[in-house]
């Protein structure tokens, strides 16, 4: 699922997880419930005071059994319901040519039968 906004192309990425507890947000060592990811974002609804939109901050994704997924420069940007969300920017390669900027915005985690990455 990819949408297009001019030049920037955004995607949307999908972690599944095993288990029925979900996931926190870790930022500067500190633990947050994520509760709400199914407005298009990983929401940050309580913090909206303490990270206004622009700033780039690194996070842990921290399962309940250990898995984690780290997140680097990570952008605070307010969705179109404004709520406070996410933005990731990662490379993804292209051809041997180029190398493609592609602006991960919506991030939905939910219960699955594996952890899986979808991002086309």
């Amino acid at each position: 699922m990819n949408e297009f906004n001019g030049s920037d192309r955004r995607a949307h990425a999908r972690l599944r997880y095993i288990g029925t507890e979900p996931p926190t947000l870790v930022m500067l060592g500190k633990s947050y419930p994520i509760t709400d990811l199914s407005a298009g974002g990983l929401c940050l609804d309580p913090l909206d005071d303490q990270w206004p939109e622009g700033v780039h901050v690194d996070a842990t994704i921290q399962f309940p059994d250990g898995v984690f997924l780290l997140i680097s420069q990570a952008e605070v940007v307010r969705t179109s319901k404004g709520e406070t969300a996410l933005a990731l920017s990662t490379e993804i390669p292209g051809d041997r040519m180029s190398i493609e900027r592609k602006r991960v915005q919506h991030i939905s985690i939910e219960p699955g039968p594996f952890y899986e990455r979808e991002d086309s």
